[in-house]
């Protein structure tokens, strides 16, 4: 068998993104932080692949008309032990 961790965000995490999303997109409409939950944790979780420790929001949804790197931080997650 082989284990692997996978990190999904905790409440901490979930608030976090949800405070960063809407600090970079307010005056954007229709915009929902939960949709970039997933974005995160593939963050985190690709951290010891090719990806990095962070997500991007799309110039198009930003107040700033640029696109926004988010970092994530270790203590946003919960460690999920998976076995294949």
């Amino acid at each position: 068998m082989i284990y692997y961790i996978n990190y999904r965000l905790n409440a901490i995490g979930q608030a976090a993104v949800t405070q960063k999303v809407l600090e970079i997109c307010s005056k954007k409409e229709n915009i929902y932080p939960d949709a970039f939950f997933e974005d995160a944790e593939d963050a985190r979780n690709d951290i010891y692949g090719s990806g990095g420790q962070a997500f991007e929001i799309h110039w198009t949804l930003t107040d700033s008309r640029n696109p926004v790197v988010v970092d994530v931080w270790p203590e946003w997650f919960d460690e999920q032990i998976l076995e294949e």
